[in-house]
């Protein structure tokens, strides 16, 4: 029997430690790739659920409508535009959406109307409502709450509040 002194039984060691080092780092590689899948996976899911989202987008002004539409699209969205409330709920009716963006004061059919509409319908029971407006006051927004609305963005809107809510509210 042989016997080792502390500094060969260290050398030993490392060097049997040494030989391991290769299988270590595969494992390493193996989990790091996985990872690395993994996040992947899961960036595609977020920008196939964003894509999948559909967004009603109400405005009697046509610059405001564009605005509000580019913002959402180049966040991946799924914009469909109304003019008034009348289209919005003719088109809301004909394909469900996930979000309604409306603003307040239109002809035909206001937004606050439009919200009170789309809430009497199944379909849109539970369905994120943001008002996006320049009408600021508290009776209106009362009203606009009352009628079942989710939010409200005053105008001029920041397009990154914009998208930081409409995240927020499809969850």
């Amino acid at each position: 029997m042989q016997f080792l002194t502390v500094k060969q039984y260290k050398y030993t060691s490392l060097l049997t430690q040494s030989a391991k080092l290769p299988a270590v780092l595969e494992i390493f590689t193996t989990l790091e790739l996985k990872l690395y899948e993994q996040v992947q996976t899961n960036e595609t899911r977020i920008l196939e659920i964003r894509q999948m989202a559909s967004i009603l987008a109400v405005d009697d002004s046509a610059s405001m409508r564009q605005m509000v539409s580019f913002t959402l699209k180049g966040a991946g969205y799924d914009v469909i535009e109304a003019v008034d409330g009348v289209d919005a709920l003719n088109k809301a009716k004909t394909k469900t959406v996930d979000l309604v963006v409306t603003d307040v004061n239109m002809p035909n059919k206001d937004g606050i109307t439009l919200i009170k509409d789309l809430r009497a319908l199944p379909a849109y029971k539970f369905t994120p409502m943001l008002m996006l407006t320049t009408e600021a006051g508290g009776d209106k927004k009362q009203q606009g709450k009352a009628a079942g609305a989710t939010g409200w963005i005053v105008k001029p809107f920041n397009p990154d509040q914009l998208l930081k809510t409409v995240k927020k509210v499809l969850g």
